[in-house]
C-alpha cells in the first residue's frame, strides 16, 4: 500500500494539522496558528512516507514554539 495524504492527515489530526494540496506545493492548515511554513512539492509522491513524516513533525514543533512564545 502506498503513503498517501490520507494517512499522513490521519498522523497529523492528532496535532489538530491538516495539509493541504496548494498550486504546486503543500500547507499546513492549523485552527489557530497560520505561520506555518510550506512544503514546496508539486505532488505528494514526491516525497517519501519518512520525509513527510518528518515535515509533520517540523509543523508540530513550530507550533510549540510559536504556543510557548505566546
Amino acid at each position: 500500500m502506498a503513503y498517501a495524504l490520507k494517512y499522513l492527515n490521519k498522523a497529523a489530526a492528532a496535532h489538530d494539522l491538516e495539509l493541504v494540496k496548494g498550486a504546486g506545493y503543500f500547507y499546513w492548515r492549523h485552527p489557530t496558528e497560520t505561520d506555518i511554513p510550506s512544503v514546496y512539492v508539486a505532488a505528494f509522491c514526491h516525497l517519501d512516507r519518512a520525509a513527510w513524516e518528518s515535515e509533520l513533525a517540523d509543523a508540530v514543533e513550530h507550533i510549540r514554539l510559536l504556543t510557548v512564545r505566546a
